[in-house]
């Protein structure tokens, strides 16, 4: 016995453009943090590095790799000793300023607070 009740759905969540809402969001927050935590990491470049190289830390950037963004410094021989991630390091006084290494903290810790007006712009614009 039926009741002749009937749901009708539309709306974003039924029609697709949610899912393709959630997916834009998530590069364009990707891209986002990427980008801030590149600024952050030159930023302690600057306030670290004894001996300023600016080639170094102006080519440090937020780049687009196959699957995700990567935060890296541009590959010279002295990257690794910067880091202290080279073998030079283990030979010498020097053992490097793990910026990349400390930054990864900060970036992680930042990237809520970055990502929410994403969120909230997808949220309020593209699902409505």
């Amino acid at each position: 016995m039926s009741l002749g009740i009937g749901v009708t759905t539309h709306g974003p969540l039924f029609d697709g453009r949610a899912d393709a809402a959630a997916v834009e969001m998530c590069k364009d927050a990707e891209r986002a943090i990427a980008i801030r935590g590149s600024a952050l990491v030159r930023a302690k470049q600057n306030a670290t590095f004894k001996v300023q190289t600016p080639y170094y830390r102006t080519h440090t950037q937020a780049r687009k790799t196959g699957d995700g963004w990567r935060i890296a410094g541009p590959a010279v021989a002295y990257s690794h000793w910067l880091e202290g991630t080279g073998s030079r390091n283990a030979t010498t006084r020097f053992k490097g300023y793990f910026i990349f290494r400390t930054m990864t903290g900060v970036i992680q810790r930042m990237s809520a607070a970055t990502i929410a007006p994403i969120i909230a712009r997808y949220v309020n614009g593209r699902m409505n």
